[in-house]
């Protein structure tokens, strides 16, 4: 329905506000219909995608889940189920499309079988509202939702994290990014907690407009903000603080974020082999030349389109023109693992970094491997799909630590998608990191909405340990976020370039580095205490007690 401002006094204007009055009342209660849930349900999925990047109307997420908590108690579980389904599956639909995009464009997969696949994902990404929906509806009655129903959403997100290799993206918590003061409590405990906040302010809404105004709930709300924002304010202004300092004592290096900008139908052509190398020499001599205080040149995934050390004349050429940079430079090539014997068994995505000399003083092989980007699960179900990196044979996940030494920064390495498991990450940091270098290769992604999501989640990183965050990527978004989340540089996407930018190590280890996702525990017993009480209410009200849940 078409809603407008009136204007003036006529009586068309008047009914058009009450009309639109009326649809919103009833989106926020749930409707009263069967047809009217669904299109609420859909419209709360969107609403969630546009909480994410690159819209980032964060407000958004606040309100979308809405009409899937306060489904019509006549619908029973199965409509909840249902409901939650249809929600999940419009947001998913909407902020995963661009998997289609990779598998046709990249996977050589036409249309009709890159949209089921993609389909299925967002269908298995949909069961996780759809359990939420189905639970919240089953117990809202016998004991307070907002004390456990933000618990629930936390403990499906750290399942789907973790499941089937986890596909932890676009987490609610996400959504707040542009929210600075909450998301700096992620140091505490993690996007997760960020996620459980933002499912407590939906709750708390739904439940006012179902039973009116819970003093329990606001009241539990006003209190968590009141530690909340002045945490955020506090840590904002002591890291700035540190932040100043440690650059007038200039306690750092001086890096270069290199973006080749190289098309991703053409990087893996023997003939633009050369080309490249020559590009990405070209873009770090210019870099040097314009700030001679470089003392690191950082290029992106598989920059070198050559497996290093293997294929011997490029792999003389790029030493030769590091030599002749007169720096350490940082890539991204595919690399061989071998047996005991010294024979090739399988493939790696591996980063190394050569000395002004071009010797090798360190190396690191990916752990985390990206579905159907380097290896294809289920191969004899799915043997029609073509891995997406041009190799013979599956990639192997690397083995040993990711923390790779230049001068005083301890490198934590993360290559692509690493950067969205916290997990990996916080082990970065137990390891010693003091610094995180991400490198990628977005190109994959086209001019969709992932480039941009994948870098919201790296950034969130930064926050959760108080470290920098050096992202270098192909095609973009090649940026430097810093221990707040704020990027202090970047490049835009399809650009050729380069950006400088001045880093120090930061050795401070986080409560959420140092204890996890502890907070899970505490929502998974929060969620078994009150499933418990209410499941009890439940027998009693069977047995002739009545409960109004509140």
């Amino acid at each position: 329905m078409r809603c407008t401002n009136p204007s003036g006094f006529s009586n068309s204007s008047t009914v058009e506000a009450k009309r639109c009055s009326i649809f919103t009342i009833r989106w926020f209660r749930g409707g009263d219909s069967k047809p009217f849930q669904t299109v609420a349900s859909v419209i709360g999925g969107l609403l969630l995608t546009l909480a994410f990047p690159p819209f980032s109307i964060f407000p958004c997420a606040w309100f979308a889940f809405v009409p899937i908590i306060n489904v019509s108690p006549d619908g029973g579980p199965t409509r909840a189920f249902r409901l939650g389904f249809y929600f999940g599956l419009a947001h998913a639909i909407s902020s995963l499309y661009w998997i289609t995009y990779v598998l046709h464009r990249y996977g050589y997969l036409p249309y009709i079988l890159a949209a089921p696949i993609c389909f299925s994902l967002c269908a298995y990404m949909a069961l996780y509202p759809a359990v939420f929906s189905t639970l919240v509806h089953s117990f809202k009655k016998y004991c307070l939702p907002w004390l456990w129903a933000p618990s629930l959403w936390v403990i499906l997100e750290w399942i789907r994290s973790r499941i089937l290799t986890g596909f932890p993206w676009n987490l609610l918590g996400y959504s707040q990014g542009k929210f600075s003061l909450i998301a700096q409590s992620a140091d505490i405990w993690g996007v997760l907690g960020i996620s459980w906040i933002i499912m407590f302010i939906n709750v708390a809404i739904a439940d006012t407009l179902r039973k009116g105004l819970s003093l329990k709930a606001w009241t539990v709300f006003l209190l968590i903000l009141a530690f909340i924002l002045p945490y955020g304010y506090h840590q904002k202004k002591h890291w700035e603080k540190i932040l100043k300092h440690e650059k007038d004592q200039r306690n750092g290096h001086v890096v270069a974020l290199v973006q080749g900008n190289i098309e991703q139908t053409r990087k893996w052509d023997a003939s633009f082999r050369q080309h490249t190398i020559e590009r990405y020499y070209a873009l770090s001599k210019k870099a040097i030349s314009e700030m001679p205080s470089v003392e690191l040149v950082i290029w992106p995934e598989t920059a070198m389109p050559f497996f290093f050390g293997i294929d011997l004349p490029e792999t003389e050429a790029l030493k030769t023109l590091v030599r002749m940079l007169d720096r350490p430079v940082f890539f991204g090539s595919p690399g061989v693992a071998v047996d005991l014997a010294g024979r090739p068994i399988s493939f790696l995505n591996k980063a190394y970094l050569l000395a002004r000399d071009g010797k090798v003083i360190g190396e690191y092989s990916k752990q985390h491997l990206v579905p159907f980007g380097e290896y294809v699960p289920l191969k004899k179900l799915l043997f029609f799909v073509k891995r997406l990196v041009p190799a013979a044979g599956d990639f192997a996940p690397g083995k040993g630590s990711g923390i790779i030494k230049y001068g005083k920064l301890r490198m934590g390495i993360l290559i692509c998608y690493e950067a969205i498991f916290p997990d990996l990450v916080r082990k970065r940091i137990v390891e010693g990191a003091t610094a995180l270098v991400n490198i990628s290769n977005d190109a994959w992604f086209g001019k969709t909405s992932a480039p941009y999501q994948h870098l919201e989640m790296a950034r969130w990183r930064a926050i959760e340990t108080r470290r920098f965050v050096l992202r270098s990527t192909n095609t973009g978004i090649t940026a430097v976020v810093d221990p707040l989340g704020n990027i202090v540089s970047s490049l835009t996407l399809f650009r050729e370039g380069y950006i400088t930018a001045f880093v120090f190590p930061q050795r401070k280890i986080t409560f959420y580095v140092r204890h996890g996702d502890a907070f899970v525990g505490f929502c998974m017993l929060t969620v078994l205490i009150s499933l418990v009480y209410g499941v009890r209410r439940k027998a009693r009200e069977k047995g002739g007690l009545q409960y109004d849940g509140n």
